[in-house]
């Protein structure tokens, strides 16, 4: 993606990636419980290889792996004194913030149409595809690629999606706006 963010945004619709915490977790490289990013520093290599996935699977905008990144957080799981380290690695990693969500699409997509009425700014809206409190099983790539098509018709310009989602679902999601993907 070349140009500054608002500028594309502005112009068009922005796609972001997906849940890296529960995606890297679900390929063994987070322990249960321990929701922290010290993964990008015990295995850059698969934080990497997820970043590539979201990327070719048609997403614009990379995150950092920076949630509860913050020595307080880090401390339990013992890697407190490497926030810093951490931090910088996601960065290097990702090279672009984002921002994210616990909401399955539709109730993510609703707060973001009143929102959309309420300003007159770019609207961010990346759900969840599951949590394992919900109750329920995981949302489908094909639910997000409606997902997608819903926003596109509110304005919703950035899009993108986080805990549970994978490169399929962005993949959905380029998909549904049309976006070429690798």
């Amino acid at each position: 993606m070349t140009g500054k963010l608002l500028d594309r945004l502005a112009s068009g619709f922005v796609l972001g990636d997906g849940g890296y915490l529960m995606g890297l977790r679900l390929r063994g490289f987070v322990k249960a419980g321990a929701m922290t990013p010290q993964v990008v520093v015990t295995h850059p290599e698969e934080v990497e290889k997820l970043t590539r996935e979201f990327f070719d699977a048609g997403a614009e905008v990379l995150q950092t792996l920076t949630f509860f990144g913050t020595s307080n957080m880090l401390a339990p799981a013992g890697f407190g004194e490497q926030a810093e380290e951490i931090n910088r690695t996601a960065c290097r990693i990702a090279r672009v913030v984002g921002v994210n969500c616990i909401c399955p699409p539709q109730d993510m997509l609703a707060a973001a149409r009143h929102m959309r009425g309420a300003v007159d700014v770019p609207i961010c809206c990346q759900p969840s595809a599951w949590h394992s409190w919900w109750g329920k099983p995981a949302v489908e790539p094909e639910a997000f690629g409606a997902f997608a098509q819903d926003a596109a018709e509110a304005d919703i310009r950035y899009l993108g999606s986080c805990c549970g989602a994978g490169p399929e679902h962005v993949r959905a999601m380029a998909g549904a706006l049309g976006k070429a993907v690798s």
